[in-house]
C-alpha cells in the first residue's frame, strides 16, 4: 500500500493517483511545467517500480534536446558515436 503520486493544484487541494498493479501515469509538462509539480508518497508495503520516459517536440539531430532547456547545453563525452539504428522516425 501507499506509494501514490500526488499533484497539489491548490492551497488546500490536491489530485493524488493511487496506483494498482498495471497501472500507468502519464502526464506532460507543457504548455505549463508548474502544473507538473508532483511528488512521491512513501510506499508502506509491497514494492514501487518507476520508468521515466521523456519526449521532446521538435528534436531532432540538428536540434538536440538540450536547446528546448533553460539551463543551457550539456557535454557529451560521446558526441563523436552515433546510433546506427533507425532515428528520428526516419
Amino acid at each position: 500500500s501507499g506509494g501514490a503520486t500526488v499533484f497539489p493544484i491548490g492551497a488546500s487541494e490536491e489530485l493524488k493517483f493511487v496506483p494498482q498493479a498495471g497501472d500507468i501515469l502519464f502526464f506532460q509538462y507543457a504548455p505549463r511545467p508548474y502544473k507538473a509539480l508532483h511528488a512521491a508518497c512513501p510506499v508502506s508495503a509491497g514494492k514501487k517500480s518507476t520508468l521515466t520516459q521523456w519526449h521532446r517536440l521538435g528534436v531532432s539531430s540538428d536540434q538536440p534536446w538540450d536547446h528546448f532547456e533553460d539551463w543551457g547545453r550539456f557535454h557529451n563525452p560521446h558526441a563523436s558515436s552515433r546510433w546506427p539504428g533507425p532515428r528520428y522516425g526516419l
